[in-house]
């Protein structure tokens, strides 16, 4: 794909793909190269999952390195909040359920990072749009 808009690199890549794939592989890098932190208090990964969405969304919108800081702190804060605020049903356990526990943080995250990303309005919870970062 030729570089334009909608288009981003992935980490390292050095070629341009969509801002969804871009997200999705520099997600895989991560996981793959074991870069996901552990947090016990919020249960999981928090900056994990979410930091790969707010980095791609951070590239197609050109946003400065505040407004992305700001993005990846409201990624975290959510997806922290998040875990500490749930839990798993009593017995339930990677092998027991097949599910891995220390993703769950991850969805509410990457949408609290990409709300405030994009401008929207973090008290209410209404999407936000195309709103730019800045």
């Amino acid at each position: 794909m030729a570089p334009g808009a909608g288009s981003r690199s992935p980490a390292g890549a050095g070629r341009t793909t969509t801002v969804e794939a871009s997200a999705w592989l520099n997600a895989a890098a991560l996981v793959r190269l074991e870069l996901d932190e552990g947090n016990k208090y919020a249960k999981g990964h928090p900056a994990a999952h979410a930091f790969p969405a707010v980095l791609a969304l951070a590239a197609e919108q050109r946003a400065s390195g505040p407004d992305t800081m700001a993005a990846l702190l409201a990624a975290y804060e959510v997806a922290s909040r998040f875990g500490r605020a749930t839990s798993l049903r009593t017995g339930a356990t990677r092998t027991a359920r097949g599910a891995w526990p220390g993703r769950r943080p991850g969805a509410p995250g990457c949408s609290g990072s990409t709300r405030r990303g994009r401008g929207g309005d973090r008290h209410r919870g209404r999407p936000a749009g195309r709103r730019p970062l800045r």
